[in-house]
């Protein structure tokens, strides 16, 4: 049995074609939507620790498929980022 890990990828469509794969960090559901807690990947471990490792928030709308959009609204935002932060200091450091 291997103890190794093996993320969630979501690939995302930007509205400039590219695709840009992310790992699904948490799925929360909160005031009766459904919020992805995504950190995006890098090709190369030297790339990502260049860059900043902010995690994003985005609102999953089921219509036939699943559609992802941004959450404009600071107070949904925060208190899913409170949700995601207060589960990851549980699980990892509880």
């Amino acid at each position: 049995m291997s103890d190794e890990y093996l993320p969630d990828i979501l690939t995302l469509c930007g509205e400039d074609g590219k695709n840009t794969e992310f790992e699904v960090l948490d799925i929360i559901e909160y005031q009766g939507e459904k919020y992805y807690v995504l950190l995006k990947r890098f090709e190369d471990s030297l790339t990502a620790l260049k860059s900043s490792a902010d995690y994003i928030v985005l609102k999953a709308v089921q219509n036939g498929e699943e559609t992802f959009f941004g959450v404009p609204e600071h107070d949904i935002t925060s208190a899913i980022s409170e949700i995601f932060e207060e589960r990851y200091n549980a699980e990892f450091y509880g």
